[in-house]
């Protein structure tokens, strides 16, 4: 067994364009907002929502998700985080290899 904690940048596991599998934890506050779409041509992206609610964009969809959600974005799926309603706090685990289109 063993106990993984995270950096000071929040990564818990691997490097996030050189390992087969990323790990970080991220936090948005109230009102954050990305103003443009992207993508990622060679990655997964799943979200594990720990604490907060908000809104992710892709494409014409709109999913607001809360505490216990798991959000997924496939290769190229182009998308953004539209509001930040309460203090996010959330895994981020991705397949690497993606850079920002």
């Amino acid at each position: 067994m063993k106990t993984i904690s995270s950096n000071s940048d929040g990564v818990i596991f691997g490097k996030e364009h050189d390992s087969p599998l990323f790990i970080r934890k991220v936090t948005f506050h109230v009102g954050y907002t990305e103003s443009e779409d992207h993508t990622h041509p060679n990655s997964y992206e799943y979200y594990l929502i720990l604490s907060g609610e908000l809104t992710f964009i892709s494409g014409d969809d709109a999913v607001n998700a809360k505490l216990g959600d798991i959000v997924y974005f496939a290769t190229n799926e182009s998308h953004r985080i539209s509001q930040v309603t309460s203090e996010v706090r959330m895994l981020l685990f991705k397949q690497i290899g993606a850079k920002k289109a």
